[in-house]
């Protein structure tokens, strides 16, 4: 009896420290997706551009980012990011990340290459566990559609037209940041037309495996993007691709 009795109270000690731990990681989340911007309420009423974009971790919290705001009344700051690993500590990192990228553009926006230069900068300089994060970074001036980009080390993102053709909007590009503490990163150009939509994605959607541990993989993620061309609303495309790869998950 008295053996029960302590393993009783040994699981119940357990099960009330699993369920601390299950609150304070519900917690986290719920900071780290309230640090991600919203497109309707960021942008109301806006007509010359539309945006959408959703995080949905591997686990309760984990380090993809994105984040987009207008410089001034012409140009679009948007970037997406991905920091390797999950988890908490990835999590914390990527909101790090965020904040300084954010910082550093609002505070010296000229050239999308300087930004991440001095973004890299300032994320690696208290990187005690020598963590490093992919973005995909871009300007857009709304009224002309000149764009300005980056790549450091993230997958490129597709280019699609209102036609349906898709390209990568691969530029010079550059590493990660915090994997070289003064990496010069370039400044890429290109310029999109009415109806163009470009897509950034993270290994979310390229690393998706279904119950054989199949890739959904490069070719079918151009395949869906194609297949999206001429949708006028940003949040259709984004479902248009979301869906498909959480039905290929299962």
């Amino acid at each position: 009896a008295g053996r029960l009795a302590l393993g009783e109270r040994a699981r119940r000690r357990s099960a009330a420290a699993q369920a601390r731990l299950d609150g304070e990681m519900a917690a986290a989340k719920r900071m780290q997706m309230g640090i991600l911007p919203n497109a309707a309420a960021t942008f109301p009423g806006e007509t010359r551009f539309s945006i959408a974009a959703v995080s949905e971790p591997a686990r309760t919290v984990g380090g993809d980012l994105y984040d987009f705001f207008l410089l001034d009344e012409r140009r679009l700051f948007f970037l997406v990011g991905d920091v390797a690993g999950k988890g908490p500590e990835a999590s914390l990192f990527m909101a790090i990340s965020k904040s300084l990228c954010k910082s550093v553009a609002l505070r010296d926006g000229a050239g999308i290459g300087r930004v991440l230069r001095q973004a890299n900068i300032e994320i690696g300089r208290d990187n005690s566990a020598m963590m490093f994060v992919t973005v995909f970074a871009g300007v857009l001036d709304v009224g002309t559609g000149a764009l300005e980009f980056c790549c450091a080390g993230h997958e490129p993102p597709w280019r699609v037209t209102a036609a349906g053709a898709a390209s990568r909007l691969a530029g010079v590009g550059g590493p990660p940041l915090c994997l070289l503490d003064d990496f010069d990163y370039p400044t890429d150009h290109a310029r999109l037309t009415p109806g163009e939509t470009i897509f950034v994605v993270t290994d979310g959607v390229t690393e998706a495996a279904n119950r054989a541990g199949e890739l959904f993989g490069v070719e079918r993620t151009e395949a869906t993007i194609r297949s999206l061309a001429g949708l006028k609303a940003a949040a259709a495309a984004l479902a248009g691709l979301v869906e498909p790869v959480h039905a290929y998950a299962d």
